[in-house]
């Protein structure tokens, strides 16, 4: 129980910093702030959609990995364009499928943490693990700042963020069509 709580919520502080980093940094990608922002807003609604789509198919585990790791691979390889304005559009598009991958993430990642946690600690659990991961939301703005550097540096730091939390992800059991636990004993004695 302790390790599923210490990955939940070490998913939840990455997940986070990747999803608000991402959309605080959107003004600084280049071209029109205004544009920016409203795309990497709008694309949110796809990555619901096929969170939807794909949880009650597939099941979570997987889903949240695959989408962390896109992400993550997206935002990291934004270290490798050039900053010239040739690659505009590329640096748009990686920046697009980071946020495309974090917020299908996010949504898949609450409903994941309900079903992780036992009945008796199931409120207790989501709040921890909310809390814990809206410290990532305080964390994500000043990392953001850190542009200063180089736009791609954030965007860099969001990516291996969100790398590390699918890799983590990979080692939480799979939800889809089990029985939700009641009590703690439950999910101590069928590991």
């Amino acid at each position: 129980m302790r390790n599923r709580t210490l990955n939940l919520v070490f998913n939840w502080l990455m997940v986070t910093i990747g999803y608000y980093g991402i959309s605080v940094s959107a003004p600084n990608l280049g071209g029109d702030i205004f544009v920016n922002f409203i795309i990497v807003s709008a694309i949110e609604i796809p990555s619901y959609v096929l969170s939807i789509l794909v949880v009650d198919r597939i099941g979570r585990r997987l889903p949240l990995c695959v989408f962390l790791v896109s992400g993550g691979v997206a935002g990291t390889c934004i270290a490798f364009v050039p900053t010239n304005s040739n690659s505009f559009w590329l640096f748009i598009s990686l920046a697009l499928i980071a946020k495309f991958g974090v917020a299908a993430a996010f949504s898949i990642i609450y409903v994941f943490t309900a079903e992780l946690f036992p009945t008796v600690l199931r409120n207790n659990g989501l709040g921890l693990s909310s809390m814990v991961g809206h410290v990532g939301g305080v964390v994500a703005p000043f990392i953001a700042s850190l542009n200063v550097y180089g736009v791609a540096v954030p965007m860099t730091i969001f990516g291996v963020c969100l790398l590390l939390a699918g890799m983590s992800a990979l080692l939480l059991p799979e939800t889809l069509n089990k029985r939700l636990p009641d009590t703690v004993d439950e999910i101590e004695n069928n590991k």
